[in-house]
C-alpha cells in the first residue's frame, strides 16, 4: 500500500520546481484530498470519515492579513507550477556508414532472435537500387526492399579467384610441415 504512495508522489514533486521540501505538504494534502472515481470518496473520507479542511477554509479573512509571509509563499508556489511536457524517446539517431552510398554489395542483419553461434549479418547481397531510406537487394534471386539501418556495405575484392605459382611460396617448418604464405601483389 505504501509503495503505490511513492510513485505519485514523486511525479508531483518532480512537477514543482521550488524546494520539494516547501511543495510537500502541499502535494500531500491534494492526494489525501483527490476523489477517488472507484470509490467515490477520497483517501481522508476513508482514514477520518469526513473530508479534510482545506487551508482556504482554516482562515477566516480578517486572520489571513496576519500572516502575509504564508501567504506570499502560497502564492509563488501557485505561479510556479506548470505542466511538465512529454520527453521525446524516439529522436535518436542512426549511424549509417558513408561507404553504404556507393558500395555495390551488402551485408543484412538478421533479426534481434539468432541461434547460438550464428553470424549477425548475412550475405553480401547485390544492390539493385537505392531509396532515400530504403535498399532494393538481391536475395536468393528475389528482389526485396530492406530498411537502410539493417544493412552494412561490403567490401569484395576485385581480382581472379585463381591463384598461381608467384602468390603462393611453399615453406617448410622446422618440423617438416608445409606451409604456404600469400605474398602482396
Amino acid at each position: 500500500m505504501v509503495e503505490r504512495l511513492h510513485r505519485p508522489l514523486k511525479q508531483t514533486l518532480t512537477c514543482h520546481q521550488a524546494d520539494w521540501l516547501d511543495a510537500l505538504p502541499l502535494v500531500l494534502l491534494g492526494i489525501r484530498t483527490v476523489l477517488r472515481e472507484d470509490l467515490n470518496a477520497s483517501a481522508a473520507e476513508l482514514v477520518y470519515g469526513s473530508s479534510l479542511r482545506l487551508p482556504g477554509q482554516l482562515y477566516e479573512e480578517k486572520r489571513i492579513d496576519q500572516c502575509p509571509d504564508y501567504v506570499a509563499r502560497l502564492q509563488r508556489l501557485f505561479r510556479a507550477v506548470s505542466p511538465t511536457f512529454p520527453l521525446c524517446h524516439g529522436s535518436q539517431r542512426i549511424y549509417i556508414p558513408k561507404d553504404l552510398e556507393t558500395c555495390s554489395h551488402v551485408f543484412l542483419r538478421r533479426p534481434p532472435f539468432k541461434k547460438t553461434l550464428q553470424t549477425p549479418y548475412e550475405g553480401p547481397f547485390k544492390v539493385v537500387r537505392r531509396l532515400p531510406k530504403d535498399f532494393i537487394i538481391l536475395i536468393k534471386g528475389q528482389e526485396r526492399l530492406v530498411a537502410m539501418d539493417r544493412l552494412k556495405p561490403a567490401f569484395i575484392l576485385n581480382g581472379s579467384d585463381e591463384q598461381t605459382e608467384q602468390e603462393h611460396q611453399t615453406y617448410r617448418t622446422r618440423f617438416d610441415r608445409r606451409v604456404k604464405f600469400r605474398l602482396p601483389a
